[in-house]
């Protein structure tokens, strides 16, 4: 009985949003809906059906040939490994979750080496941090902020994966899908991920009602727990903490990303709690690393 009373708790304070205040949360979940429209499917679909493809035709080794020597040098990654890395970075969250989970499931990655992946690759994704997250409350410095923001994550990983070797620790799937066949169910999965990543953002858009009431008072409160919620929409809202607090919170991601990680990782053995203790240990990191550039260089 204990293990329904959270998510009792949970669907109950929705739906008695959506009945108290009823034109707030129309405006919340179409706030939401509009972040995806525009933001959200132009930036991810196509990667998502792109990576996706590339793995069904086993491509992802030949894509990751000139990154293979440095990573399997630094992390000693596999060369599936090393793609994953590389999308999770490129591209962003949650396809860093996804990539990997596809991998792990095709049988191209050892669950060793996806559990330690999962928190490493799945970060809020460059182009969504230039075009939108860093200018919501950065005006100078952003790409040297950028880079130290993404280098936090990297060297943490050469602790992680310290003397660890991922070489020989499985026997790939060689199996391959025709390129059309691939394509199609690409398109398919990446549609239905896509769609789903939507229904999130609404959702969680309209759970930051809670915060919005609670903390009527104490703006800073209810700047911090949007954030907590959702990162997208706590970012839309105007910066109230300073930078090193907000780019700690972004590292995380927010309860939001780690609902769409469980998704992913929901049909597999690969663990939710790792994930989320070394993005909270990530998270404090940032915070210390950004702390001291601004007590020593101001560079904000």
């Amino acid at each position: 009985m204990s293990k329904k009373i959270l998510p009792f708790i949970f669907l109950a304070g929705t739906l008695f949003l959506l009945l108290a205040f009823p034109e707030l949360t129309l405006t919340y979940a179409k706030n939401g809906l509009l972040i995806w429209y525009q933001k959200m499917v132009p930036a991810l679909l196509p990667m998502m059906i792109l990576t996706s493809c590339m793995i069904k035709t086993n491509l992802t080794e030949s894509f990751s040939q000139l990154l293979h020597p440095v990573t399997k040098k630094l992390y000693h990654l596999s060369p599936n490994g090393t793609y994953a890395l590389f999308v999770g970075f490129l591209c962003g969250f949650p396809i860093g979750a996804k990539t990997i989970c596809e991998l792990y499931t095709g049988k191209k990655l050892s669950k060793k080496e996806a559990d330690l992946l999962l928190p490493i690759c799945n970060n809020i994704g460059p182009v969504f941090m230039l075009s939108y997250g860093l200018k919501t409350f950065l005006n100078k410095n952003i790409y040297f902020v950028l880079m130290t923001f993404y280098a936090i994550p990297l060297l943490y990983a050469l602790f992680l994966f310290n003397k660890k070797s991922f070489q020989k620790s499985l026997v790939e799937s060689k199996h391959k899908s025709p390129f059309c066949v691939a394509l199609d169910e690409s398109i398919s999965e990446s549609a239905s991920g896509i769609l789903s990543l939507g229904g999130y953002l609404m959702f969680f858009n309209i759970l930051s009602i809670v915060p919005l009431k609670l903390f009527e008072q104490s703006p800073k409160w209810t700047y911090f727990s949007t954030c907590i919620l959702e990162i997208t929409n706590g970012l839309s809202h105007k910066a109230l903490l300073p930078p090193y607090f907000i780019l700690s919170l972004i590292q995380f991601g927010g309860i939001c990303c780690i609902f769409q990680t469980i998704k992913y990782i929901s049909k597999t053995d690969l663990s939710i709690k790792r994930y989320i203790m070394h993005k909270t240990v990530m998270s404090i990191l940032t915070f210390g690393v950004f702390l001291v550039l601004e007590a020593f260089f101001s560079v904000f």
